[in-house]
């Protein structure tokens, strides 16, 4: 995590630098970071981390902001919408970024190409495929095998619609 918040705050910093004012060095105020997922994910959790380093860094607090909902279409939604002067944040996954778009039957209030700025990698995640611990799936050859000989007897669960665990499933 440490390499990655260091990645992080060159990039921001690079970002930052071709837009800095002579007037004004960044940051003068809190810097808020939008997680398009609830309070207690895995990303809410990593955003967390981050904004307490990237504060004390900084010397600036960075205020997490939760904006889950709509695929977080909601939380990117918002960042789109805001000022473009760098103290809003998206802590975005690309299930937002690319699947979200991709998929989507809606059209998205805002245009991932032309909205957003990727700035740096924060964390990667591994999925993991887990069954119930008394089950005879022992492996993925045994997960395909059973799904073959019960046909829509097997369910999994996601995050929704063009998350990664749903498009994984």
């Amino acid at each position: 995590m440490r390499k990655s918040v260091r990645l992080l705050l060159l990039a921001l910093g690079v970002a930052c630098f071709g837009q800095s004012h002579a007037q004004e060095a960044y940051p003068v105020r809190p810097i808020k970071l939008i997680v398009h997922t609830t309070a207690g994910s895995a990303s809410d959790a990593i955003a967390r981390m981050l904004g307490e380093e990237m504060g004390r860094r900084l010397g600036q607090p960075m205020v997490i902001d939760n904006r889950p909902g709509a695929g977080g279409s909601i939380g990117a939604d918002q960042v789109a919408k805001a000022t473009a002067d760098g103290y809003t944040l998206l802590a975005g996954a690309s299930s937002v970024m690319v699947m979200l778009p991709a998929v989507s039957q809606r059209k998205l209030p805002y245009d991932t190409d032309k909205d957003f700025v990727a700035i740096g990698r924060v964390a990667t995640s591994p999925f993991l495929l887990v069954v119930n611990g008394n089950s005879n799936i022992k492996s993925l050859a045994d997960l395909v095998a059973a799904a073959k000989a019960q046909p829509g007897k097997l369910t999994y669960a996601s995050a929704g619609l063009a998350t990664n665990p749903a498009l994984a499933g």
